[in-house]
């Protein structure tokens, strides 16, 4: 499969979708992770559904929030789902797909520019810091309380702490409308893929944050790697940022 054709082919095909959630959403930057779930979401919702939506990598929940005002304003039942260890980073060896030495090897097969390079040079300090790597980096203790605050009384939202490898096997929902992948690592993107994947419905779709990345070179080895039998199965989508920058999304045929 050639993933440079793939990438110039469903960006030329996502334009019109493209230019549809900017006049809807006039405040929503096109190529932005939020117009293209809230996108989704809103095709989901014109097509009857009571959507569910999960998001695997939730942070300080700034794009979970966001989705769920969208979802508020739309008076339509709905779940969500946010899944997170909030411990950060797994501690021990960084997978070699993560490594930003890994940049060189995706840009000498051609699945990413010079540009792309040279940003990723310029982020970690030539292919050598490796510091986002561990386990520390996205540790933060306070949000597990935060995030129950935010959402207490809430039955539409929730959020499910614990690692993907255990917390995914007992989220309580069979079919998923929208998935959105903010994990950052090569297994971590598997382990998603792998157990969340079946779920996603006729039309539904999977937003991927790192497909497209200056720090992680380890999602796009996953993503490419778990959809080379699956192609059959839906198509991406490639939506251009002006910065440029992309964004990816793989959507179930209907």
């Amino acid at each position: 499969m050639s993933f440079k054709m793939l990438s110039q082919k469903s960006i030329d095909a996502a334009q019109r979708s493209r230019e549809s959630v900017t006049r809807r959403f006039s405040n929503l930057r096109p190529g932005d992770n939020t117009a293209l779930i809230i996108e989704k979401l809103s095709h989901a919702v014109e097509r009857g559904r009571s959507p569910t939506y999960v998001e695997c990598g939730v942070f300080t929940g700034g794009a979970f929030m966001t989705i769920k005002d969208f979802l508020d304003s739309q008076g339509t039942p709905y779940s969500m789902y946010g899944v997170d260890s909030f411990e950060g980073f797994p501690a021990g060896v960084v997978n070699s797909h993560d490594h930003p030495e890994n940049f060189l090897k995706q840009h000498s097969s051609g699945q990413i520019s010079d540009l792309v390079l040279e940003m990723a040079r310029s982020r970690t300090s030539g292919l050598s810091d490796a510091s986002h790597l561990t386990g520390e980096y996205f540790r933060r203790d306070d949000l597990i309380e935060m995030h129950k605050e935010r959402l207490a009384g809430q039955s539409s939202a929730s959020i499910v702490v614990g690692a993907f490898s255990t917390s995914l096997d007992s989220l309580k929902c069979s079919e998923i409308d929208v998935l959105f992948l903010d994990c950052d690592l090569y297994e971590s993107y598997l382990i998603c893929l792998e157990k969340l994947f079946d779920r996603i419905v006729p039309g539904g779709a999977i937003v991927f944050d790192e497909v497209y990345s200056y720090k992680y070179p380890g999602a796009r080895d996953a993503v490419f790697e778990f959809f080379e039998s699956r192609m059959h199965l839906g198509s991406f989508e490639v939506y251009q940022h002006p910065a440029p920058f992309e964004r990816w999304c793989f959507v179930r045929s209907m």
